[in-house]
């Protein structure tokens, strides 16, 4: 009854008590704000969580004032290749027999695009390199060509191992995998598919030892001509380069350029057709490779091969200005331009 009373009271009053009225309505006013204040700075605190969590288990860049990670689903492979005709590995364990890596990229497929892209490296990229297995601590890093750093090192494993440190940090990316290739390889990769038809982008004047033994026969390649090569002349037109003259290895990563879209094409044919070539492949090619890709991992990542989409303009050169500096050729990164490369590639805007 008592209960009944006090309903009775308050309705009796908020007919009869327009102060009392108004005042229960800015009560009411009030409370709803608190409610969705606390819910705004639940929804901001929550927020900040997820991005600060976001930041902290990402690699992160400021560009142009806004913040960008990196994306989960791109895969990363360094690929090298060494400038051996033989097998990769350095028998003597010494610095000075590993070789250097003449080519040097980074393949990238996004696994949610499904779109992928190689940024080719100059081999005379100047970067801080890692002296440490000279075991020098006077000298433990210098400024020097890229392909150098594999070269300082005693053994295949290490040479790729640092050489991924190099251009993680060139980049400013983590890579996933490294392959270094021995260039004698790419005679046995190429022969393995059937061999490959390149499409001239420009014309090339390249020696060929294959035409007559033991002879240099110059074969001249023109713009728009396609030529179908085995693995022994596809060897000459990736590896050839003039040493009399500089900024040459610039030309040679045009030819380079031409064969890996000509080879991109004929591997997707052959192992879409039969996907278990790459197990062969692989054997084929391990007296010439070292990686760190575990042997579970061949055939996922081949049927990302088969069913990637090669975008116009997917293979790039790291921006930069090549200049002649004493005896060699350097090769100095536009740092702003590079991460405008990289940026829709590998990373995402944080909202």
């Amino acid at each position: 009854m008592k209960k009944n009373k006090w309903v009775s009271d308050m309705i009796e009053r908020w007919q009869n008590d327009a102060r009392y009225r108004r005042q229960v309505v800015i009560n009411i006013v009030v409370i709803v704000c608190i409610c969705v204040i606390a819910c705004i700075v639940f929804w901001w605190i929550k927020k900040d969580n997820a991005r600060k969590e976001l930041l902290l288990n990402h690699n992160s860049i400021e560009v142009d004032g806004k913040t960008y990670i990196q994306k989960d689903d791109v895969i990363s492979i360094l690929v090298l290749g060494i400038d051996l005709r033989g097998t990769i590995e350095n028998e003597k364990k010494e610095i000075g027999y590993n070789g250097q890596s003449d080519m040097m990229c980074v393949v990238s497929y996004d696994k949610t695009t499904r779109q992928a892209y190689i940024v080719t490296i100059p081999r005379e990229t100047m970067t801080t390199i890692d002296l440490r297995e000279k075991q020098d601590p006077a000298f433990p890093t210098k400024e020097a060509q890229i392909c150098l750093q594999y070269a300082n090192a005693k053994s295949s494993q290490v040479g790729a191992e640092l050489s991924r440190k190099c251009v993680e940090d060139l980049l400013g990316i983590p890579i996933d995998y490294y392959v270094a290739l021995s260039m004698g390889g790419i005679q046995a990769l190429v022969d393995d598919i059937g061999g490959v038809s390149i499409t001239m982008s420009e014309d090339y004047d390249v020696p060929d030892y294959n035409e007559v033994p033991g002879e240099e026969v110059w074969v001249k390649y023109r713009k728009g001509e396609t030529v179908t090569m085995d693995g022994a002349r596809a060897y000459e037109f990736v590896h050839y380069r003039d040493t009399e003259h500089n900024s040459t290895n610039l030309i040679r990563m045009k030819r380079q350029r031409d064969f890996f879209d000509a080879f991109i094409s004929s591997a997707k044919k052959k192992v879409k057709k039969d996907p278990k070539i790459i197990l062969s492949i692989v054997s084929d090619l391990k007296d010439y490779m070292t990686t760190d890709i575990e042997p579970k991992e061949y055939v996922t990542l081949g049927q990302y091969a088969i069913n990637a989409e090669i975008p116009k303009d997917s293979v790039m050169r790291i921006p930069g200005e090549e200049m002649h500096v004493g005896e060699y050729d350097q090769y100095h990164v536009d740092k702003e331009q590079l991460v405008q490369m990289i940026l829709p590639i590998y990373f995402e805007e944080l909202k």
